[in-house]
């Protein structure tokens, strides 16, 4: 069944032609600009969050001990670098009451940071191996 009146005007029409609706529509220029703001802000080297983020001293110790020497990570990562270091103290604390699931949201993390390969990890203690497809 077709609906009565005129068919409305599609947002670009009205951009062009200049009437008063186009006022009211946001240009799709200003979004863009938005996201590229967005996306600078996020692009943002990685800075250690205050004390307060943290529930416990020692999580914010394993913030210094895991996550401050990877060079590699921005402010978009700040969620799950919080969240890996509250479940590593966990795992110290309690290696045998950590379930499963909790396991495997610390994996997780750890890819998503970018901590599972072995060449990735900074300290005195670990040598660097040398990969023989990329380092020549």
């Amino acid at each position: 069944m077709a609906l009565p009146g005129a068919m409305p005007l599609p947002a670009m029409v009205h951009n062009l032609k200049g009437t008063k609706i186009a006022a009211r529509i946001k240009s799709p220029i200003s979004r863009a600009e938005q996201d590229r703001r967005a996306l600078e802000e996020s692009s943002r080297p990685l800075e250690r969050p205050p004390n307060n983020r943290f529930t416990c001293r020692e999580a914010a110790d394993r913030w210094e001990e895991m996550i401050a020497p990877c060079q590699w990570l921005d402010q978009s990562k700040l969620a799950a670098a919080l969240a890996f270091c509250e479940l590593f103290y966990e795992f110290e604390s309690d290696p045998k009451g950590f379930s499963a699931q909790k396991h495997g949201q610390f994996r997780g993390y750890m890819a998503d940071l970018g901590l599972t390969d072995i060449r990735n990890r900074i300290g005195g203690h670990m040598k660097k191996e040398k990969d023989e497809f990329f380092d020549k």
